[in-house]
């Protein structure tokens, strides 16, 4: 009851009152918060595909890369297309851009039967 305290983690000034505990935000001279994680300075970490360091007082930076996909099974990187013939439509290219498979064509494969000649009927008198 009524007593306070200061999170080691965040650095918040906290207080309990009646049970019940209340927290006020103070920046860390020697750390970051980031999506609720704690960094210490010169802590580097990674959020999704870029690469942060901590340098105190909640600052933060990130150098961005590109992120890999993983299209069929593989691995490839930005920019990179693979081909996926398996497709029974027909030939598929995917694309990795940032993380994400776009497809950049797709090309139908006809049927044997609709690569025939029609037959040709003709009639007799």
């Amino acid at each position: 009851h009524g007593s306070k305290w200061v999170d080691d983690d965040t650095c918040d000034a906290c207080e309990c009152d009646d049970g019940t505990a209340s927290c006020i935000a103070r920046e860390c001279p020697g750390s970051c918060t980031v999506n609720g994680l704690h960094y210490t300075a010169g802590e580097h970490f990674k959020i999704d595909c870029e690469f942060c360091m901590c340098y105190g007082n909640d600052i933060v930076k990130c150098e961005k890369t590109f992120c890999p996909c993983e299209v069929k099974g593989q691995i490839i990187l930005h920019g990179e297309n693979i081909i996926d013939d398996s497709d029974p439509n027909g030939r598929v290219i995917y694309q990795c851009n940032d993380g994400k498979e776009v497809v950049i064509e797709r090309r139908q494969e006809r049927s044997q039967n609709q690569l025939k000649e029609p037959t040709k009927l003709i009639m007799l008198k």
